[in-house]
C-alpha cells in the first residue's frame, strides 16, 4: 500500500518569507547607507563591493544599480515624505 505524503508547503513559505524580509531589510540599509552618506550609486556595480556583501550574506541578492536608482530610491523618497 502506497502512502501519499502530505505536501509541506509551510516550510517553503516560511523560507520565502524570511528571504524576503532579508531582501527588504538590506534594500533599506543599503539606500540608507548610500543616500546618508554620500555613496556614489556607481559602488553597486564594483566587483569588490558585490564580494563584500555576498561574504556578509550570500542569500541577499545586491540589486542592480538601474533597479537601485530607478525602483529603490523614488520609493525612499515617497515614504520619507509621507512620513
Amino acid at each position: 500500500m502506497i502512502v501519499a505524503k502530505p505536501k509541506n508547503n509551510a516550510f517553503a513559505e516560511f523560507r520565502t518569507e524570511g528571504r524576503e524580509a532579508l531582501q527588504d531589510k538590506g534594500n533599506t540599509a543599503l539606500l540608507q547607507f548610500v543616500i546618508c552618506c554620500g555613496i556614489p550609486p556607481n559602488i553597486l556595480s564594483a566587483r569588490e563591493f558585490k564580494n563584500f556583501i555576498v561574504v556578509l550574506n550570500g542569500h541577499y541578492s545586491l540589486p542592480s544599480r538601474t533597479t537601485f536608482e530607478d525602483k529603490l530610491v523614488p520609493t525612499y523618497a515617497a515614504a520619507m515624505r509621507i512620513a
